[in-house]
């Protein structure tokens, strides 16, 4: 199910202050895995962004080129992340993330 923009941008004004809060080693537990010469490594830890919400985790796509969820699109066990409701304003970012603009 998508997420209203501000629903987003609560949870990543409430999920900084929380990073904000943790020594560098705690921190360091929300490191992303990126891929470098042929290998997962960690990268540094960073806060939340509203650009989380705006692409998907797996294969970047742009919110507004999804649809809503159906029951069985995702089987049980699977990690998807939020992603903002495809039905959202458009911001000229989001067009140009997309590389499309659905109303044309």
């Amino acid at each position: 199910m998508g997420r209203t923009r501000l629903e987003s941008e609560e949870a990543v004004a409430s999920f900084n202050k929380y990073f904000d809060g943790l020594t560098r080693e705690q921190q360091n537990n929300y490191a992303p895995l990126i891929w470098v010469d042929g290998k997962y490594e960690y990268g540094e830890p960073r806060k939340a962004s509203i650009t989380t919400y705006e692409h998907c985790m797996s294969c970047g796509g742009s919110y507004v080129n999804f649809r809503a969820t159906e029951e069985g699109d995702c089987p049980d066990g699977v990690t998807i992340n939020p992603i903002l409701h495809y039905d959202e304003p458009l911001r000229l970012n989001d067009i140009n993330d997309a590389g499309t603009n659905r109303d044309t």
